[in-house]
């Protein structure tokens, strides 16, 4: 069993682009899979994963061009991006509107944080012209 999920899991992890590195004993390894841990002790699995959604996420998103603007959802509903003036914002600055809905991902998820740092760029790279076009509910707007 044990060999069949670690198996899965690097497989899985060389499946997309991310770094990993060597395990550190045949019992345990690491995969920054959007920063996912899991450590294989005494028989017990433990899994804990850290959100790509803070500021330091953000700086790997923007320098890979895969930039996020982050918003509300969950319970009462998700937004809907797909309407001409979203479409056409998403276009023109060249990032997707992302809502994770109601589930965290992550022990050290800050939404507020990675729009920060995504708005901070956004005003960088095209002056805060963008702030009179972007819809008024992304997350620290």
């Amino acid at each position: 069993m044990k060999s069949t999920f670690c198996g899965l899991w690097l497989l899985l992890a060389a499946s997309v682009s991310c770094m990993a590195q060597e395990p550190e004993s045949p019992t345990s390894f690491e995969v920054n899979f959007d920063s996912l841990f899991a450590n294989f002790s005494d028989g017990t699995i433990v899994v804990t994963v850290y959100s790509r959604y803070n500021a330091s996420g953000a700086a790997c998103d923007i320098d890979s061009g895969k930039v996020r603007i982050l918003f509300p959802g969950g319970f009462g509903g998700m937004p809907d991006f797909e309407n001409p003036q979203d479409q056409n914002f998403q276009e023109k600055y060249k990032v997707e509107f992302w809502s994770q809905g109601c589930v965290r991902m992550g022990v050290d998820d800050d939404e507020e944080g990675y729009n920060w740092a995504v708005f901070e760029y956004l005003d960088e790279k095209y002056g805060e012209g963008w702030r009179d076009e972007i819809r008024p509910d992304a997350i620290g707007l």
